[in-house]
């Protein structure tokens, strides 16, 4: 059975976050399928200014249409909303983001107005916990226009026999000749991307709050990241098809990674890593029309 929930755009997020503190009661167990339900967020005027100060920070350059993950930041709160919901039986305070597919079936003209709709997808037992998928779609005039596949894991001790499946990855093809430049991360990018995406995870604001969480000093948000490596493309937006993501290591702010990419028939390979290439942070796939 799907449930189904409208919620106006401009929902208070102190509230969601809130609700995302709490749900570290939840028991941690597999969401279940009777369970799945839908979000949906009333129409979305795009906020120019909101637009442009994204386009500056991912360094992206389309004027006439959307760049292909900004719709992930208009439903931000979409998708909160249905992670702090009754229906999502896992806690959302320590959810690692793990993957996304992102698909543009049609550029999104600026000036559009959105629907957004969020729903809960399959949860499987990994070797490290419990995966969970949440998947967007985004219609303009009752069209679908976009879709994003979003894949969490919840840290958890399973038992061999519990294990359902293994995390799928991108397989870098061998045969191609990558290209290399250097990428620097500001120190005060998590605090600069939440204010755009509404995104503030404590890990990404402050070196205490981060340590709180676990890790030694702020990390990038694995968006801003994928974002900001379609801008190194240099891709026209109308021509992007689909973007494709693996979230590994996390790359720490106020650093210096690679950026590579390459080109193999009508996709390109792309990947961040550490200077001293032992480390893989992102790993990705892009398909153009």
């Amino acid at each position: 059975m799907t449930t189904k929930t409208v919620l106006p755009a401009s929902q208070s997020k102190l509230s969601l976050y809130l609700r995302a503190i709490l749900t570290l009661a939840k028991p941690g167990r597999p969401v279940e399928k009777k369970s799945r339900q839908l979000v949906f967020f009333d129409k979305t005027p795009t906020d120019s200014l909101r637009l442009i100060s994204y386009q500056k920070l991912c360094q992206l350059h389309s004027d006439a249409y959307l760049p292909i993950t900004y719709p992930h930041v208009l439903s931000f709160n979409a998708q909160l909303s249905l992670l702090v919901s009754e229906a999502f039986t896992l806690p959302v305070i320590g959810l690692v983001h793990t993957r996304n597919i992102i698909c543009s079936l049609k550029p999104i003209p600026v000036e559009s107005c959105l629907e957004i709709n969020c729903y809960l997808g399959k949860s499987q037992n990994m070797p490290k916990g419990i995966q969970t998928e949440l998947l967007t779609e985004v219609k303009v005039d009752n069209e679908l226009m976009w879709q994003s596949r979003s894949f969490y894991l919840y840290l958890t001790t399973l038992s061999a026999q519990q294990v359902e499946a293994k995390p799928e990855f991108i397989e870098l093809p061998e045969d191609i000749n990558w290209r290399s430049e250097h990428f620097s991360v500001a120190a005060d990018i998590g605090k600069q991307y939440a204010r755009i995406s509404g995104d503030f995870n404590p890990i990404h604001l402050s070196n205490l709050t981060a340590r709180l969480f676990g890790f030694k000093q702020t990390i990038a948000h694995g968006m801003w990241l994928k974002a900001a490596a379609i801008g190194q493309l240099n891709i026209a937006d109308e021509h992007i098809q689909s973007v494709e993501v693996n979230f590994k290591k996390p790359v720490k702010t106020a650093s210096d990674i690679l950026f590579k990419y390459a080109q193999k028939n009508s996709q390109r390979y792309f990947l961040m890593e550490s200077l001293d290439k032992q480390t893989q942070h992102l790993v990705g796939r892009l398909n153009y029309r």
